[in-house]
């Protein structure tokens, strides 16, 4: 389904920029949960809540309506935009590889990398010199500091820890999930070469330009999203989903209203069912505003 493209427009008053309203299709039915990515849709460019997100976002809960997060951060990654917004949601991370009950402090679903194809994943990385990173247990290990492992910690505010040989980890450690980080316009030949050689036994995809992630083949946001609906026994044709990139894709497939952002992948709008503005713009508090899905009078 192609997306619905925008209607706004930019002018400028006294040096500021100012968006006009967001005009969207009307909604067919009531949505009772929202679920966003974070990095290129929730988070704007300095990785950050902007104001709009911080102070209207709670008020979803004042409609009822519950905010999930989605991301393929890890738990910590997402823990302070999680406090930020007064959530007490269970935390898709991973890409969905675990979903994590905050209130509880338990997994409620956890599908970590075959031992073995993680073995097979981190040997080619060393014999190719490529940085990769090795998430297990809410952290992350690789064997050399350096700029990607600066860029990571920088984006994410997290610190790793580096060990001499990743092939360490024992089986009772298989990771939830990998990443090679690389040049963005390496990434894509990475992933094709990654997903040859694995096949369907690894789900190989790219998060951010730099990222390529390895989890189990059965992970998705769209089933993890799906498991947390269930548990609020609430119909997938009442959950929304707002999205950039291709490991958003399953999330969007699988909501009943599928939203890609101004700046997504052109494959992600031609998915959603509408197209909002983009993360610098506050694109999730505008269409939830045009919706109405916002408390009134702000």
């Amino acid at each position: 389904m192609s997306g619905t493209l925008p209607t706004a427009s930019r002018f400028r008053v006294l040096g500021r920029v100012w968006m006009r309203a967001l005009k969207l299709p009307a909604l067919d039915g009531p949505v009772q949960i929202v679920a966003c990515d974070m990095d290129g849709t929730l988070l704007n460019q300095r990785f950050v809540l902007s104001d709009a997100s911080r102070a209207r976002l709670p008020e979803l809960a004042e409609r009822g309506v519950r905010l999930v997060l989605a991301s393929g951060r890890m738990v910590s990654g997402q823990r302070p935009f999680h406090k930020q917004l007064a959530l007490t949601t269970p935390i898709i991370a991973y890409n969905g590889a675990l979903v994590w009950d905050v209130a509880n402090e338990r997994a409620v679903a956890h599908t970590p990398v075959p031992y073995d194809l993680a073995r097979d994943a981190v040997k080619v990385a060393a014999d190719e010199g490529l940085h990769l990173q090795y998430f297990w247990d809410d952290r992350f290990w690789t064997i050399e500091r350096n700029s990607w492992m600066e860029l990571y910690e920088g984006r994410t505010r997290l610190t790793g820890h580096v060990v001499d040989d990743l092939a360490d980890f024992g089986p009772n450690k298989a990771p939830t999930k990998m990443i090679v980080i690389t040049d963005p316009d390496r990434a894509q030949e990475l992933v094709d070469r990654f997903r040859g050689m694995f096949g369907e036994n690894l789900y190989v995809t790219t998060t951010m330009p730099e990222y390529v992630e390895f989890m189990h083949p059965e992970v998705s946001k769209g089933r993890a999203l799906s498991q947390v609906a269930d548990a609020y026994d609430v119909p997938m044709d009442e959950v929304m989903a707002f999205g950039d990139a291709a490991n958003d894709a399953s999330m969007l497939a699988a909501a009943g209203v599928s939203v890609a952002m101004e700046n997504a992948h052109a494959e992600l709008k031609d998915l959603a069912d509408h197209v909002t503005l983009s993360n610098r713009d506050d694109g999730i508090v505008r269409a939830l505003d045009a919706w109405g899905l916002l408390a009134p009078g702000q």
